[in-house]
């Protein structure tokens, strides 16, 4: 992988697990400020944010013949070996799951060279397939927590997500991004209250903001993200919990109520529903891999 970062712009990988068609990073990515630079992979690389607050970055690939617009990036990202793509972000500090795929896994699923006009290339910068998205959040959770048969899960997982980004890759329109979608004024606004703390908001508080009906805003909302309102304020509380749990200090019941459970037991329903383990669970396995007995 090569990159071209500003100047003060630091890259921490910090764990590396691979497969057999992929290798899965987890990195923290940090720059003072807005940057602007160039990120040019040597391997197809599929990238998602995995932080609370999303950077609110834009950009536009490098390729021949007259620059093209910048376009808003989404959460999830795909960058096509050899094709620079530049990026402008806001400087907040990102964690990532990156799967670099091994060559030539995804040419020889998708049977032919990836297509690199600028339309399909834009598609790319926002993957609207849920799937896609619950699998990264799936091998990054198994990387932080391996639980029995990890390596062979993992495999199955990478798998998985190679048929799923093949079959995006050949169904993305062949006209760029879905038209209909939210501007970007008013998905930022949308996206910025969807990560605060506290009680979620309201179909029509959203809906105010955005200054749309609500019915506009749910069909459109779906059409920026790939994604329900609902399932984009579950991602995002389930990132903020797992966030939390990280602290022993921080009682169950506290942590229900930042984000706006109305107890601790339907805190406890809706993560287990997301990780498929409780968050007592959760906190002790993760405490068991932060400091095991006898290391």
């Amino acid at each position: 992988m090569k990159q071209t970062p500003p100047p003060a712009f630091e890259t921490r990988i910090d764990v590396s697990v691979a497969t057999s068609v992929l290798v899965a990073q987890l990195a923290t990515h940090l720059s003072p400020g807005p940057a602007d630079f160039i990120l040019d992979e040597r391997v197809h690389t599929l990238s998602m944010q995995r932080q609370v607050q999303q950077s609110l970055s834009v950009g536009r690939f490098e390729t021949r013949g007259a620059p093209g617009e910048f376009h808003d990036i989404g959460r999830a990202i795909f960058v096509p070996a050899g094709v620079p793509l530049r990026i402008r972000s806001d400087g907040l500090l990102t964690n990532t799951i990156r799967c670099f795929f091994r060559p030539p896994a995804l040419e020889d699923l998708l049977g032919e060279e990836i297509d690199q006009s600028r339309n399909r290339l834009d598609a790319c910068l926002n993957i609207k397939r849920p799937a896609i998205r619950d699998l990264m959040l799936r091998i990054a959770r198994e990387i932080e927590t391996p639980g029995f048969a990890s390596a062979r899960l993992l495999d199955a997982l990478g798998e998985t997500l190679l048929v799923e980004l093949v079959r995006y890759l050949r169904e993305s329109p062949a006209d760029g991004n879905l038209r209909g979608g939210l501007s970007r004024a008013a998905y930022r606004k949308v996206i910025r209250r969807l990560e605060e703390e506290g009680p979620p908001p309201t179909l029509e508080e959203l809906a105010a903001l955005a200054e749309l009906s609500k019915r506009h805003l749910t069909r459109a909302f779906h059409e920026t993200t790939g994604m329900t309102i609902h399932q984009q304020l579950d991602e995002l509380r389930f990132k903020r919990a797992t966030m939390l749990l990280d602290d022993p200090a921080l009682p169950i019941a506290g942590i229900a109520a930042r984000l706006g459970f109305l107890s601790g037991s339907a805190f406890s329903t809706a993560f287990t529903r997301w990780s498929g383990k409780s968050p007592s669970r959760y906190r002790t396995e993760l405490a068991q891999i932060r400091h095991p007995r006898g290391g």
